[in-house]
């Protein structure tokens, strides 16, 4: 068997070990590599009888970037309406290519890090549900890889090198080139009379890549000729062990969650240091998160995971933060901080005269699901049928039922200002701090509780003077639930209010005839 049979071959072997996909797809930016693959592919189509996607990105850095995308327009065009040379009759017909120029913009900063994101971002977009994209990435690429993993201090993980599949978005991702080296790319596209395009860009040292490929791999490959092979089989190594400690990560989480993003700490301390670190990595890259340095992980570990069972410490990053909360560490993303919202505290401890929300319903024309909202915090109020007065006390515990109301009035929304109570069902007078502390509700949370006033005139001032008929009354309470973590889906804790049913108040009610439903049904906005 010829080097050109056993490469075509070798290739042929990689795409059926596949899983099953849909379209296939190619990304071609014109280069030597990408060049060689797109050949290869459109062989492998024509004998499968399939077609073929290519997605070029331009990225507009270089000012030849437009004659790139024109390249990689003809290279399909060519490979539609001619066959491949040497390819025998019954498989030399065109191939159908459809060719996408995606453009993206990039803004200042790590432009290489900028255009590999919106690389994969276009590739995410295109790919449908179990297409396959073909990337070609080889043995050189991966070992340079690993090398610039080397220098930024990686584990098992990232010195194992780029996968050679991998789920992309609704897609797969294969390189199928990943163990060949950039020599036997050269020779094939040479034998194969292919024409590709230069980067400028490759040649510039100030990118740690172009460095170590002109600087530090050729004395490698001198050193040791089969570096490419012997870099391969670590990557291999080291994958494997990535995936024994993966697998490890999932049976310890499954034993340490109490919710997706929160983790029991007396668990997490009972296993060994290298464990812990481990299944908080894998944690962590669950939610999307990059596994942090290892300085990062051992803050974790003796700052949050070692704190008394009081304190409250955190860890906070750009995109993250991890809080302890009695026996549980909390993970929380950038996009669930209520930022923006500043706390509505208040330095007396008494509601003031101008501290009741803006907001505000008048129950006499409320209609069905109307809103009332303070600060994005949104509440959906209902009517509901009469209920009969000797079932109120039994009908207000904490739930999000039924706000056991009168059908007059006017309902306001007001911010925790410290030193609120309420009296419960049955339990007596509470205040809001012991409500809170019995819910297990973390103090980062506290600042969304929102509380309900009813009052019987329209006035949404606290007036001294006027008589307490008159006085806006604190019927409800909500909070946050300990796990809801800021979701619209999470309507939280209610805590409703019997004072309002003693005999110096309710005798001068009207008779109720209809009540209302509460529900929250908004988050608190991001900032």
């Amino acid at each position: 068997m010829s080097h050109f049979d056993a490469f075509l071959s070798d290739f042929s072997q990689k795409i059926k070990l596949l899983p099953s996909h849909n379209q296939l797809w190619l990304a071609l930016s014109g280069g030597l590599d990408s060049v060689v693959l797109l050949d290869l592919a459109v062989r492998y189509c024509r004998r499968q009888g399939k077609g073929l996607k290519v997605l070029h990105v331009h990225h507009g850095l270089s000012p030849n970037a437009d004659a790139w995308a024109d390249h990689c327009r003809q290279l399909c065009l060519g490979y539609s309406v001619k066959p491949i040379e040497g390819q025998s009759q019954g498989i030399s017909q065109g191939i159908e290519i459809e060719c996408l120029i995606e453009r993206v913009t990039l803004s200042a900063g790590n432009l290489e890090e900028q255009a590999r994101m919106a690389r994969y971002q276009v590739f995410e977009r295109y790919l449908a549900a179990d297409d396959l994209l073909l990337m070609a990435h080889h043995g050189d690429d991966q070992l340079e890889t690993q090398l610039l993993r080397l220098m930024r201090g990686a584990g098992s993980q990232g010195l194992s090198g780029m996968p050679q599949h991998r789920r992309l978005g609704l897609g797969w991702l294969y390189r199928p080139l990943l163990n060949i080296g950039r020599a036997s790319l050269e020779a094939y596209g040479q034998q194969q009379k292919l024409v590709w395009i230069e980067d400028e860009s490759n040649h510039s040292e100030q990118f740690n890549r172009n460095y170590l490929r002109h600087q530090v791999v050729p004395l490698l490959k001198d050193r040791w000729p089969n570096v490419i092979q012997v870099a391969g089989r670590s990557a291999k190594a080291l994958a494997d062990s990535a995936e024994l400690n993966q697998d490890l990560a999932e049976m310890d989480l499954a034993q340490l969650l109490v919710s997706e993003q929160v983790m029991r700490c007396s668990g997490l301390q009972a296993l060994k240091r290298i464990r812990q670190a481990n299944v908080l990595r894998f944690w962590l890259a669950k939610n999307g998160i990059a596994a942090p340095e290892y300085s990062h992980i051992d803050v974790i570990l003796d700052e949050l995971l070692q704190a008394k069972i009081d304190a409250q410490p955190c860890f906070v990053r750009p995109e993250f933060e991890l809080r302890r909360y009695r026996d549980e560490l909390h993970l929380i993303m950038a996009n669930q901080r209520p930022g923006g919202h500043q706390s509505r505290r208040q330095s007396s401890r008494q509601p003031q005269a101008d501290t009741l929300g803006s907001d505000k319903l008048n129950v006499e024309t409320l209609f069905s699901k109307a809103r009332l909202c303070l600060d994005g915090v949104t509440f959906e109020f209902e009517k509901k049928e009469p209920l009969k007065k000797e079932r109120l006390e039994e009908t207000a515990p904490t739930n999000s039922e039924g706000l056991i109301l009168p059908d007059h009035g006017y309902f306001y929304l007001k911010a925790r200002a410290g030193g609120e109570s309420i009296r419960l069902a049955k339990r007596g007078r509470k205040t809001l701090k012991s409500l809170l502390q019995e819910a297990g509700v973390p103090a980062w949370l506290r600042d969304q509780v929102r509380l309900f006033y009813w009052q019987e005139s329209s006035s949404s001032l606290f007036c001294s003077h006027e008589p307490v008929l008159f006085q806006p009354v604190c019927i409800g309470i909500w909070s946050p639930a300990p796990q809801a973590r800021y979701q619209n889906e999470a309507e939280g804790l209610f805590w409703w209010d019997a004072s309002w049913l003693a005999p110096d108040l309710s005798k001068e009610l009207k008779e109720p005839k209809e009540w209302v439903k509460v529900r929250k049904v908004k988050s608190l906005s991001k900032g």
